[in-house]
């Protein structure tokens, strides 16, 4: 666990503060590390941008040092600063796909891998992550399941919603010369669409069919031009629309210009 987030967690539950200060001035602490949490909907936002419209897509969301080529989001908002205000919505690590040697199918043939894969799951009792994008444009709000953001091009059809698994990433034991840290801060991968078997992500896709790491690109028909601003949210439930608060997050990207049909 981030260094972030042991100090926050711990500062919120010991002490002789009121913990309702305690938890004012965790909301105020993360809140200027650019992360929004709204404990009434259950949700953690952030400000993210559109990245990768065109090519294929390995993640959901990275950092500045992640694979901002295989993104559809990035973000400048740290990973430690996500995990804590995740952990503290109630988020708990699950477990990352597996891969199960198959010695029978190595022996088959070529055509059938030589290892069996387990999707990942989530932590027992914990609620899965659902993922949403918003923007504004004048006074039309537009607000997507992530899911519908992602186009499978083994289906010609959007990629299944579906709770995501929190992960929660993991440590990086120093070597060498190198430091040690959070994954998630050193690599900068927050959210994959495919599955990784390093599990240095915040959180992943669910799918069985995520193993493919060639089948994922982005809706363009739906999402803003690259370098467009957007809010990223994670929920603990399906969000049926944005509550007030929200919307005011959402960044105004300007009315588009009326066609001649329009007038």
């Amino acid at each position: 666990m981030a260094l972030f987030s042991v100090c926050a967690i711990d500062a919120w539950g010991q002490g002789d503060a009121d913990p309702k200060d305690s938890r004012a001035n965790l909301i105020a602490a993360l809140r200027e590390q650019g992360v929004e949490l709204d404990f009434e909907v259950g949700a953690v936002s952030i400000a993210a941008e559109i990245l990768e419209r065109d090519g294929l897509l390995e993640y959901l969301l990275v950092g500045p040092r992640g694979a901002g080529h295989e993104s559809l989001f990035g973000t400048q908002v740290g990973a430690s600063a996500i995990h804590t205000a995740m952990l503290l919505m109630g988020f708990a690590p699950g477990a990352n796909a597996q891969w199960i040697a198959n010695p029978m199918g190595a022996q088959i043939g070529a055509r059938r891998p030589s290892f069996d894969v387990l999707p990942p799951e989530h932590a027992a009792g914990a609620p899965g992550v659902h993922l949403y994008a918003g923007w504004r444009r004048g006074d039309e709000v537009y607000f997507y399941r992530i899911e519908d953001l992602i186009a499978d091009l083994s289906t010609g059809a959007a990629m299944r919603r579906h709770g995501w698994v929190y992960l929660g990433s993991k440590e990086i034991p120093p070597r060498g010369d190198q430091p040690g840290g959070f994954a998630a801060d050193l690599v900068g991968n927050l959210i994959s669409v495919c599955f990784f078997a390093e599990g240095q992500t915040l959180a992943t896709a669910a799918l069985p069919e995520c193993l493919d790491q060639t089948i994922w690109t982005a809706n363009p028909w739906l999402l803003p031009e690259r370098g467009q601003p957007v809010r990223f949210v994670l929920a603990r439930a399906p969000v049926a629309a944005p509550s007030p608060a929200l919307i005011a997050l959402l960044p105004d990207l300007g009315a588009i210009a009326p066609t001649d049909n329009d007038e």
